[in-house]
């Protein structure tokens, strides 16, 4: 990584802990589940263009087509 530090975003991580990201999650689907921010992904908030890379994996068939279109926006 360059000398610029990088903020990453982890959403809905499950078990896929990542170090150096910021790995959020509910933790209620998978036990043993481990994160740096536990809450609902769909209602957090976080200023503008705060993390540089968001990552968003196995969760996109939880919602609607409309409902991923209008929170890929948001992130």
């Amino acid at each position: 990584m360059d000398s610029v530090s990088k903020l990453r975003l982890n959403l809905a991580c499950g078990l896929e802990y990542l170090e150096g990201w910021t790995n959020v999650d509910n933790c209620k689907m998978f036990e043993g589940t481990k994160a740096d921010v536990v809450c609902d992904i769909l209602t957090m908030d976080s200023p503008e263009n705060t993390y540089d890379t968001i990552r968003l994996s196995h969760f996109a068939m939880y919602l609607r087509p409309e409902q991923m279109a209008e929170q890929l926006k948001k992130w």
